[in-house]
């Protein structure tokens, strides 16, 4: 074979038998399978020592496949009760079995379960370090767990779960963040006490390219464990968590510049309405959507915009219909008394400097707004005046205090606000969280805001004055008034606006010469603007919204768009 792993024969154009069998599995062209495993949307864990295996394929476009847990423990060392929960399980058709073995001479289980069973194997070589070592966890060394590792792989396991991400960064996260539920994983447990024990480098992360050098001898697919996944919603999307996966989009990408194949698993307990945004945070993922379609035969056009009618024009003769999605930008400004001092800035410039230093760099760059040993001011009391928190804590502010012009919502949900409404109710969230840890505060003020911004004789802002606010009837309106003589002065070196935004920003709509509403977002009727080619979706239409009724919104302008031009529309 010219071709050490499923991933590089795909690269290579090589279909190979278990493609074959995997396409035939799926009723799919093999060539489109071969395709999807060049580009890492699907893996086919093969070991080339697993000589019972009936391959199968995980990933996009395949099948949901079972995986059975079992293995030899402290508590069940019964060979015997395992190898019948094997059979049972291949029995009733699994296609994958995690081996999760941990106790004693894990190898004769394991040897036996590889050279009889049809489905992929898979292991947690962390698991199996202490009794395949016969070491104490503090006695074991960095190039002892990579022993371990390769002792797997020869002897045929399809799959590994290591747990890479979990470095120094992400711990240190993980720390200063605290949790409810701490390290719920046990592999991510017991090398975090390794860790601590010894004050080393995770091994699996510092010797990665070794790792992955094994796995590529033997063609096992790595299965990125999520050390730092949270136990509890109460611990969701969390700094160590969110660490975590950044570290994971890198180690992807790393595992696929050696053909090595990739499964990353799942974020971890948390609400719904937080899972899209956490696999978003897997650049890999992005990447990977991007590239698709491109080959659908998309084009991405970056670092261009329409900024006047005559760009309009030349894109009304390339396009039959043109569809506006350019968000709901126009930041919400702070009008107050010095509002031109340094050191202001708006809420997502500040969070996107932050983004890109981070996956750039990993901030050694400095190219972001500096918040260490610093006052900062948060205006705004929503989701992205949590993340400033946050944030800025995470960067090391002296301080950090967020203003809320709306009065504290209840604790409890009221009688007024019965089910299925929303649940207007106080909701503490991480950068609150984070803020109450380190600081030992809520770091909220309702009911307030600036009234002014003190500059000192650089020019740069050092205090901010607030006032109060109540809410008064005003013009036949209920209206957030300032208090009299309720004026306070605070330190401030850093003021973040997170006051919502208003709108499109005015030079595409301006150019595009489309009627607005009285918030500023574009009109429409059925997703059509007031010109007849020209349709909009998404913030842009309704303002600033969550991920789903962006997905909705493009769902529905693509129908629309469909029925204008063809009559009718079956999407």
């Amino acid at each position: 074979m010219n071709y050490k792993t499923q991933m590089e024969a795909a690269k290579k154009g090589i279909i190979t038998k278990e493609m074959q069998i995997v396409a035939e599995k799926e009723y799919m062209e093999p060539e489109i399978l071969r395709q999807k495993v060049a580009e890492g949307s699907v893996c086919i864990p093969a070991n080339i020592n697993h000589k019972s295996l009936s391959p199968e394929g995980i990933g996009s476009g395949l099948k949901t496949k079972i995986n059975v847990n079992l293995g030899i423990s402290g508590d069940c060392k019964n060979y015997d009760m395992e190898m019948s929960k094997v059979k049972m399980a291949i029995d009733f058709g699994c296609e994958a079995i995690m081996d999760l073995s941990n106790y004693g001479k894990t190898n004769t289980f394991r040897k036996e379960l590889v050279e009889m069973s049809p489905a992929m194997i898979g292991t947690v070589p962390m698991y199996d370090a202490i009794g395949y070592l016969e070491k104490d966890l503090l006695e074991i060394t960095a190039k002892d767990f990579l022993k371990v590792v390769e002792a797997h792989a020869k002897e045929g396991v399809d799959f590994q779960t290591i747990h890479a991400g979990i470095n120094k960064r992400a711990v240190e996260a993980f720390k200063r963040q605290g949790r409810l539920t701490n390290i719920v994983s046990r592999g991510g447990s017991l090398l975090f006490a390794w860790m601590e024990m010894t004050g080393n480098e995770n091994p699996f992360y510092e010797y990665y390219d070794e790792v992955l050098e094994i796995l590529r001898e033997y063609d096992v697919t790595i299965s990125l464990g999520d050390a730092l996944r949270p136990g509890s919603i109460n611990d969701s999307t969390d700094a160590g968590q969110i660490s975590e996966l950044i570290e994971l989009g890198d180690l992807t990408k790393r595992a696929w510049e050696k053909d090595v194949q990739v499964m990353v698993e799942g974020p971890g307990h948390m609400t719904i309405d937080e899972i899209a945004a956490n696999m978003k945070l897997e650049k890999h993922i992005i990447d990977r959507r991007i590239e698709l379609m491109e080959e659908e035969g998309v084009v991405f056009k970056t670092n261009a915009g329409i900024e006047n009618r005559k760009q309009v024009q030349q894109l009304y003769k390339e396009f039959d219909r043109v569809i506006l999605a350019c968000g709901s930008k126009k930041a919400r400004d702070i009008k107050a008394p010095g509002r031109d001092a340094k050191g202001i800035y708006f809420a997502v410039d500040y969070l996107t400097g932050i983004t890109k230093s981070l996956l750039n760099s990993q901030l050694e760059d400095q190219t972001f707004v500096e918040t260490k040993g610093k006052n900062v001011l948060v205006i705004g009391g929503g989701d992205t005046g949590n993340d400033c928190v946050g944030s800025a804590i995470r960067l090391g502010c002296k301080s950090v205090i967020q203003l809320e012009m709306m009065p504290e919502p209840p604790h409890e949900r009221l009688d007024s606000n019965p089910w299925p409404e929303w649940p207007r109710v106080k909701k503490t969230d991480y950068g609150q969280n984070e803020s109450i840890a380190v600081f030992g505060h809520d770091p909220r003020l309702y009911q307030t805001t600036v009234k002014e911004f003190i500059k000192d004789d650089k020019g740069n802002v050092k205090q901010v004055v607030i006032v109060s606010l109540e809410s008064k009837q005003v013009e036949g309106r209920m209206q957030m008034v300032p208090v009299k003589g309720s004026e306070k002065t605070l330190d401030a070196d850093i003021v973040l606006i997170a006051a919502g935004f208003v709108g499109c920003e005015d030079y595409v709509a301006k150019a595009f010469d489309v009627k607005l509403t009285p918030r500023g977002n574009v009109a429409d009727e059925n997703y059509q603007t007031n010109q007849k080619q020209l349709y909009v979706a998404g913030d842009m239409r309704r303002g600033q919204s969550l991920v789903v009724w962006a997905i909705r919104e493009g769902r529905e302008v693509a129908r629309a768009v469909d029925e204008d031009l063809m009559g009718y529309s079956n999407l």
